[in-house]
């Protein structure tokens, strides 16, 4: 209801729900000298509420939490907000850099050849990566043996880790290094046998419907497995990368793979593992063009992109080459990073430079390393190790909280407000839905309340500027004390553990305490009371009109004794 002189009528005078019958809007807010007043209503949809006080919580809310929330008392969405600022865990801390499951540095095969964060500190990664060939694990035709897989993931159980893995049917270029498809396909017509080196027959059809059997069953046994993280999509030339190499000297004579085939090892991947993260070599520009195209529909989670070239000026260079094949493209490629992940692992020793290979973590948005391929420490300066070090630390997200506000005190039954303020440290953003939580914890320390966040992590790129999240409950009428804020990221499948952010206040719940240096922020809890005409004196002084009370703490302690409450 607003009200005015016939030609102003803009004051907002009254608010109230629509009924199915006869409603009533009293006008208790004029303020108008005048003795002519006219009036205006205006019908609002429910789903498209006002902020007509502009006090950041929308009409409807407050009307169905009067009377703690009025919606023409604009000092009702302030009154006793504190702010809190979690103290970031920093690049070269003790703590850092923080490890969760399904970004950054992973181990391969379950080695750690270079200490992870701090000088000196080793830290195994709850990532797998493992690689089988093919010929281990299809030992006759039909007949599968999949102990490898299963005891990896026996491993990713009992750490609350997740694995990646691949599979290969041709070992490399070079001479004599032998068969990785099974005894019954390592004869003509499926391939040859060049210098001590079979080279398949990609194209054949009995070979693509045995690599699609033994995909299939893989799926058949894992695929509906979360602990199964992703998949490479391996299937053609040295090592599965998608490429034709020929080896050193030209071991292998020229042979190609037709765009129809590419396809075909694509698809077969994408429908065998749909709740996988999928993973393609960047080796072949049509391949990566093909998927960079693929429509939502048809792909609704994106393929990440792999290079195992990491800490070579190859990879530099690779946009460049990939926009002069298909320039359509080159904008896709250039932001897949924000919508899927991209990863690998370091060229090797001799073709990796490890300031090159730190630079190129931020450079290409990388979010998942594979640490193997460097050898030893000894086959590096100190400089170099150290440059490894920040680069595993660099790689994927790091989210921090720069601000918290929350209200001193609410009222059981009544509203409540929180707001978050995000910043990602990191080089990626969040490609798993993680869930935002809040939470009250009583003096027990039991876990009282959780209701979700509105922080889309995936939203929150990496960038120097926080994005806030403003979030508005309907507190449930939970018993009257003193309750300790924290704020938890959860896996939703619940396969891995809560989210390690980039700050202390870690408890052993996974969630974290949310004032300075890991100290609690307390929210004051006051008795349920249901709507009713008369007001509390704490009520009283929540819309009490004089601003030097509007804010004080004091004030509040002053009510609660009214009351008689315990001030604590």
């Amino acid at each position: 209801l607003y009200s005015g002189g016939l030609t102003n009528i803009v004051l907002p005078t009254a608010a109230a729900l629509g009924t199915a019958g006869m409603g009533e809007l009293a006008a208790t807010n004029t303020c108008h000298d005048r003795q002519a007043l006219f009036f205006r209503v205006r019908r609002v949809p429910l789903s498209q509420p006002l902020d007509t006080d502009g006090d950041g919580l929308d009409d409807v809310f407050e009307l169905r939490h009067q009377p703690t929330f009025n919606p023409l008392d604009p000092s009702d969405g302030t009154q006793f907000i504190a702010a809190y600022h979690p103290t970031e865990i920093l690049d070269g801390d003790p703590l850092s850099p923080v490890i969760n499951a399904d970004i950054g540095p992973f181990s391969k095969a379950g080695a750690n050849t270079f200490p992870i964060g701090e000088s000196g500190k080793t830290i195994q990664h709850p990532l797998r990566f493992k690689r089988v060939v093919w010929s281990l694990l299809e030992t006759s035709q039909g007949v599968y043996d999949f102990s490898q897989f299963d005891s990896e993931l026996a491993i990713a159980r009992s750490a609350t880790g997740l694995v990646w893995w691949a599979v290969y049917n041709m070992k490399g270029a070079g001479a004599n290094s032998g068969t990785w498809v099974p005894p019954y396909l390592a004869v003509a017509p499926y391939g040859q046998m060049v210098n001590g080196t079979w080279l398949p027959d990609f194209e054949n059809a009995f070979f693509k419907a045995r690599f699609a059997a033994l995909i299939q069953a893989i799926s058949n046994r894992y695929a509906h497995d979360p602990r199964v993280y992703a998949f490479d999509m391996r299937a053609w030339g040295p090592y599965g990368e998608n490429n034709t190499w020929r080896g050193p000297n030209n071991n292998l004579p020229p042979y190609s793979v037709s765009d129809q085939t590419k396809r075909f090892y694509i698809d077969l991947y994408r429908s065998a593992f749909p709740r996988q993260q999928l993973f393609v070599m960047i080796d072949d520009l049509y391949t990566v063009n093909y998927i960079l195209n693929l429509s939502s529909t048809a792909q609704p989670k994106p393929i990440g992109l792999r290079a195992d070239s990491w800490g070579n000026s190859s990879l530099d260079s690779y946009p460049a080459q990939f926009a002069a094949a298909y320039p359509a493209s080159s904008a896709l490629l250039n932001d897949r990073w924000k919508v899927a992940p991209v990863g690998g692992e370091p060229w090797g020793v001799g073709g990796t430079t490890a300031s090159l290979f730190l630079a190129q973590m931020s450079r290409h948005h990388a979010a998942l390393m594979a640490n193997g391929n460097l050898g030893s420490p000894s086959d590096w300066s100190s400089s170099d190790q150290a440059a490894f070090r920040a680069a595993f630390a660099t790689v994927g997200y790091r989210f921090a909280i720069s601000e918290v506000t929350a209200p001193r005190s609410v009222r059981a039954g009544g509203g409540l407000r929180l707001t978050v303020s995000w910043l990602n440290r990191g080089v990626t953003p969040s490609y798993r839905p993680w869930r935002v939580e809040w939470r009250l914890y009583d003096w027990k320390g039991t876990l009282t309340w959780s209701a979700p966040s509105a922080t889309d992590l995936h939203a929150v790129l990496p960038s120097t500027t926080a994005l806030t999240v403003t979030d508005t409950y309907a507190l449930p009428a939970i018993a009257a004390g003193c309750y300790t804020l924290r704020l938890a990221v959860v896996d939703p499948e619940g396969t891995i553990g809560p989210m390690a952010l980039a700050a202390y206040g870690r408890v052993p719940d996974g969630s974290y305490n949310l004032n300075t240096n890991g100290g609690a922020v307390w929210i004051d809890v006051l008795p349920y009371s249901p709507a009713r005409r008369s007001e509390s004196a704490t009520e009283r002084l929540t819309h009490h009109e004089n601003s030097s009370h509007k804010n004080s703490w004091a004030a509040l302690l002053d009510a609660r004794k009214a009351e008689g409450l315990h001030p604590d």
